[in-house]
């Protein structure tokens, strides 16, 4: 063989030699991009599962909290309380294994940094975070991604959620707005309400859980109870639910309404949160949820006489039909307000008792604060809170 043929021979064999190392390299990183998927498409995975176990941890903490004590909450991130042991939020790696690597800690203002355990946490914590791990094997990508130790990566979840004062309701409330018994003013003698916690714009409205109160006043009411107080000081309570015939208070309203400063202050101070009233569909409409505009702690509402016999025969009706329901059916919310300028001092929960007429002064049960949705008793017991995530 001819020294150029040889030379073309070793040539072609070092091309070859060339490209099958070249193959080899190009299906190691193949390979090795393809474990790689694998081992991150897992690691994803995981964390979504740990998110959405955290997120529902948290979420069920938040409700058992009650102000005494977190065996409860910590109880509910377990899945305790569910019906069934292999609820799929409480598992990973494709819903098949228990979270079993999670804290629990909870805090008073849901601050980062803030955050104790269930030992270390002030009582009144209402805010619960909720931290999940789990270590998931790359076994195809420890080279690629430096995975040292015992070749997993760690997969971590956290949420945040609590029960959060409600100062905005865009849902139903009931059409009707009864009186604090104190005043943010000081006139007529109304006690002083007291901002709860200070800044909130939220108020201790003096009411008492268990007593009945005014959702409506029938009409006259204040002519008919005050008409001898200018004379001899006497308030007639005839009528009055028996929560509102306490003196003080009484005799505030009296004061008020005899001073001439109360233009119309004896009407139905309800409200349709449009401004103006419709008819009766709409009093419906507001009943079963459907508002024409969110209603907001500290605004004013706008008052109705509410004399159109149509109009009251119809809301009457649905109040009364949501009365016979018992509880949980027959508890509604709605805004509870200043007796002199009218403003919203906060939103509290009633239980409407059935039986009444739309001639009558509409009485309903105060059962005070609650976490809207639940109906559980909240950490705070001032105001309506609502459970979310926060974070």
């Amino acid at each position: 063989m001819s020294t150029r043929a040889q030379g073309i021979g070793l040539r072609s064999a070092r091309r070859g030699g060339m490209v099958l190392i070249a193959f080899a390299v190009s299906l190691a990183l193949i390979f090795g991009f393809l474990g790689l998927a694998v081992d991150v498409g897992r690691l994803y995975l995981a964390r979504n599962e740990a998110q959405a176990f955290a997120d529902a941890g948290a979420l069920a903490a938040a409700v058992m909290l009650d102000g005494e004590g977190f065996g409860p909450a910590i109880s509910a991130v377990a899945g305790t309380y569910m019906t069934a042991s292999s609820d799929p939020w409480k598992a990973y790696h494709f819903q098949t294994t228990p979270f079993t690597d999670y804290t629990v800690k909870f805090s008073v203002t849901g601050a980062d940094g803030t955050f104790l355990p269930s030992g270390s946490a002030p009582a009144n914590s209402r805010f619960v975070e909720v931290v999940a791990t789990t270590h998931i094997p790359m076994s195809f990508s420890t080279v690629l991604l430096g995975i040292s130790g015992d070749g997993t990566s760690p997969a971590r979840a956290r949420a945040v959620a609590g029960q959060v004062l409600k100062t905005i309701w865009d849902e139903g409330l009931v059409p009707f707005a009864p009186w604090a018994h104190c005043s943010t003013t000081g006139e007529a003698g109304f006690p002083a309400c007291v901002d709860d916690p200070p800044g909130s714009g939220n108020y201790n409205v003096n009411m008492t859980a268990g007593q009945q109160y005014a959702l409506r006043w029938q009409a006259n009411t204040f002519s008919q109870s005050f008409k001898n107080y200018a004379s001899n000081g006497t308030v007639n309570t005839s009528g009055w639910c028996g929560g509102d015939q306490e003196a003080g208070f009484a005799d505030s309203l009296a004061r008020f309404f005899t001073s001439g400063a109360a233009k119309d202050w004896d009407k139905g101070r309800g409200y349709w949160t449009s401004g103006e009233v419709h008819g009766a569909n709409e009093y419906r409409m507001l009943v079963q949820g459907s508002m024409g505009a969110p209603v907001e702690l500290g605004d004013p509402l706008t008052n109705f006489d509410g004399k159109e016999p149509q109009q009251v025969s119809a809301l009457f009706k649905d109040l009364n039909d949501k009365a016979a329901l018992g509880d949980p059916g027959n508890l509604v919310f709605g805004p509870v307000v200043d007796p002199v300028t009218g403003a919203i001092l906060g939103y509290r929960e009633f239980r409407l008792i059935p039986g009444y007429k739309s001639n009558d002064t509409w009485c309903a049960e105060y059962t005070g604060v609650s976490v809207y949705g639940p109906g559980t008793d909240p950490v705070n017991q001032n105001g309506i809170y609502e459970v979310r995530l926060v974070r």
